[in-house]
C-alpha cells in the first residue's frame, strides 16, 4: 500500500501495532515521540556501494552509502574512467534498513572506460576519504544488437553488425564464444539453426523470456585482425511486451458514481472479474494499469473490469475535498457505486493492498453481490506481524525516496524497486505514467489534502473501521469463499501476517484458503503475472 510522503512516523507506527496497545515498541515511541533504527547489518561507519562491476556501455544505477556523505560531497573518478554521470540524488538515507546518508547514481561507462576508483571528497569529518572501486573488464564494445521477429512466439534473429576492429569470422566455431550472463536483463538462450559468421557481421538465432524489461548483456569471444583472442561486449534491448498494448487510453470507459466521473477498463466475457488496485490518492504509483500485466490473459476467461478508485488514475477527486474527510468510507462506497452503476451483479472482487479493503467491506455488506473474494498482499485487513520492518519500509517510501523538487524517472524506478523481488513490475512506460500522473493538478490537490491531513491508513477514522471489520471476521460474518495470496518476499515483511490472517478466518469457520508466492513481492501479480493469472482462474472457475 501506498502512504503519503508526509505521514508522521508515529501515526505509522501506531497503524502497524492495531488493534494491540501493549507493545513495547509501541510504547517506546509514544513515550519518546520518535522511532529508532538500527542499521542494517553489516552498515558501519565505511562507505559501501551496491555496484562492484560496470561493463563498457553499460548504463545502471547505484547506491553509495556512508555515513560521512553530504550535500556538498564531490564524486571524482568517473570522467578520467570514461564513465558519465547522468543522474544525482542526494539521499538523507541509503535504504530502509540502512540509516547512513548516501548517494544515489546513474552512470554509463563508455568505450574506453577502464577499471577506477570513485573517490568521494569535502566530507563533513577529517576521516580518510571514501573510495569505492568500480572494475571495468577489458572487453572491447560492440555496436548493439539489433534483434528481428521469427514465426516462432518467443524466438528472435540477433544481428551485431558494422564492426570495424573485430573479426567476427571464427565466433561461429564453437558455441561457448558466445554467452548471456544473468543480470538484470532477460533471459537469452541460443537455439538452432547454428549461428552466420562473416568478419564484420554475427547472426544467431536465440529464445528469449519474459522478464525484467533491462538490457541483457552478451559476450563474444572473438578475434582482432592480428589473430588474437579477445573478449567484446554488447548490450540487447529486450523486446516490448505485449501487455504494454494492453489497457490503452483508447480502450478507457468512464461512467458516472455518485457524481464522480470515474475510468475504467472492460474486456471479455463471461464471469465479471473486478480488478481493484492499492494505494490512495496522495501517492501516484497505483491506478488500474497496475493490472495492466494481467489483463488480457484473464479476458481470455472472464468479463474483467478494472477501476480507477475515487482520486486515483483517471478517476477524479470529489469537487469538495473535505469529502475526503470519510476517505476510507468514501473508497468502498465509490467501489459500491460503481458495481451498480454498470448493474454488476454475482461478481468476483480482487483487491490488492489498500483495495483489499473496499472489496472486503463490499462482500461483508452485499455477500449476495460477490461469488469470491480474493485479497492480495493487504495489510488493511491482516494485523501486522513484523511492525519494525513495515515501519521502516513505509517511512523511507514517504520521506527519502525522491527529491525535494518531486519524483523523477530514476527516483520512480528506485520505487518500483523497493515492491518488487524480481524487478519484473518495472516497464519505462510505466515509470513515465507515474511521471506523467505526479505532474497533474488533480493529483497536486489531492496529495496536498492528504499530506497536509495525515490521511492515510494510520489516521482513526481508519484504526477504528479495521478495529470493526476483524470483529466481524472473527465472528465468521465472512461466508464468501475467500483466495489470499501473498508474497513471501513482501517488503512490508508482512508474508506472516497473510498467513495469520488465513489461519484466523479459517478458525472462525469461513471458506478461506491461502496461496504463497515464493521470490515475489509486494505485487506478484505483476512479478509473476501468468502464473497469478493461472491461480485465479483455477479459484474463480472452482466457485
Amino acid at each position: 500500500m501506498a502512504w503519503p510522503w508526509s505521514q508522521t512516523k508515529l501515526g505509522i507506527l501506531e497503524a502497524m501495532f492495531i488493534p494491540s496497545r501493549n507493545n513495547t515498541l509501541r510504547t517506546i515511541a509514544l513515550l519518546t515521540g520518535c522511532v529508532v533504527f538500527n542499521h542494517a547489518a553489516g552498515a558501519d561507519s565505511s562507505c559501501s556501494s551496491d555496484l562492484q562491476q560496470l561493463d563498457r556501455g553499460e548504463r545502471t544505477l547505484l547506491r553509495i552509502c556512508g555515513n560521512s556523505l553530504t550535500a556538498e560531497s564531490t564524486l571524482t573518478g568517473l570522467k578520467t574512467a570514461d564513465i558519465d554521470l547522468l543522474y544525482r540524488q542526494d539521499l538523507r538515507r541509503c535504504a530502509p534498513p540502512d540509516k547512513r546518508p548516501g548517494l544515489f547514481l546513474e552512470i554509463q561507462a563508455g568505450a574506453a572506460a577502464r577499471t577506477t576508483q570513485l573517490k568521494i571528497d569535502n566530507l563533513d569529518t577529517t576521516q580518510v576519504d571514501c573510495q569505492i572501486g568500480l572494475i571495468i573488464p577489458e572487453r572491447r564494445l560492440l555496436p548493439p544488437a539489433t534483434l528481428s521477429e521469427s514465426t516462432t512466439p518467443g524466438h528472435y534473429r540477433l544481428t551485431i553488425a558494422n564492426v570495424n576492429d573485430i573479426d567476427l569470422s571464427s565466433v561461429c566455431n564453437d558455441n561457448s564464444n558466445i554467452t548471456f550472463p544473468s543480470g538484470p536483463g532477460p533471459e537469452i538462450t541460443l537455439i538452432e539453426p547454428s549461428p552466420v559468421c562473416s568478419k564484420d557481421e554475427l547472426n544467431i538465432s536465440v529464445a528469449i523470456e519474459t522478464g525484467p524489461r533491462q538490457p541483457a548483456k552478451m559476450i563474444v569471444n572473438a578475434r582482432d585482425h592480428s589473430g588474437n583472442v579477445i573478449s567484446a561486449v554488447t548490450h540487447v534491448n529486450a523486446p516490448e511486451p505485449n501487455f504494454v498494448s494492453a489497457m490503452t487510453e483508447a480502450d478507457a470507459r468512464y461512467v458516472s458514481v455518485n457524481g464522480i466521473r470515474t475510468r475504467y477498463f472492460d474486456k471479455g466475457e463471461g464471469e465479471i472479474l473486478v480488478l481493484v488496485h492499492g494505494g490512495q490518492p496522495s501517492a501516484p504509483d497505483f491506478n488500474a494499469w497496475e493490472w495492466q500485466q494481467n489483463f488480457d490473459g484473464l479476458a481470455q476467461q472472464f468479463r474483467v473490469i478494472a477501476v480507477d478508485r475515487i482520486g486515483q488514475g483517471g478517476t477524479d477527486n470529489p469537487a469538495n475535498l473535505d469529502d475526503y474527510e470519510n476517505y476510507y468510507s468514501l473508497v468502498a462506497e465509490h467501489l459500491l457505486g460503481f458495481l451498480q452503476a454498470l448493474k454488476l451483479d454475482q461478481v468476483h472482487l480482487v483487491g490488492h493492498s489498500q483495495g483489499g479493503w473496499p472489496v472486503t467491506r463490499i462482500t461483508l455488506n452485499h455477500p449476495e453481490l460477490v461469488k469470491s473474494l480474493l485479497i492480495v498482499d493487504s495489510t488493511m485487513i491482516a494485523k501486522a506481524s513484523d511492525p519494525t520492518k513495515a515501519i521502516r519500509f513505509y517511512i523511507y517510501q514517504q520521506n527519502e525516496l525522491h527529491p525535494a523538487a518531486g519524483p523523477t524517472v530514476q527516483s520512480i524506478r528506485r520505487g518500483l524497486e523497493f515492491f518488487s523481488h524480481t524487478n519484473n513490475n518495472i516497464t519505462q512506460q510505466r515509470i513515465y505514467r507515474i511521471l506523467a500522473t505526479s505532474q497533474t493538478e488533480k493529483f497536486a490537490q489531492a496529495s496536498d489534502w492528504f499530506n497536509q491531513s495525515s490521511m492515510s491508513p494510520a489516521h482513526p477514522s481508519y484504526r477504528k473501521l479495521k478495529a470493526g471489520i476483524w470483529d466481524e471476521l472473527l465472528a465468521g460474518k465472512l461466508v464468501t469463499p475467500t483466495l489470499i495470496i501473498w508474497g513471501e518476499e513482501d517488503p512490508e515483511g508482512s508474508f506472516p501476517a497473510g498467513v495469520a490472517m488465513a489461519e484466523a478466518l479459517q478458525e472462525a469457520g469461513s471458506p478461506v484458503s491461502f496461496h504463497p508466492f515464493p521470490n515475489a513481492g509486494h505485487v506478484a501479480y505483476m512479478e509473476y503475472p501468468d502464473e497469478f493469472n493461472r491461480v485465479v482462474t483455477k479459484f474463480i472457475q472452482t466457485h
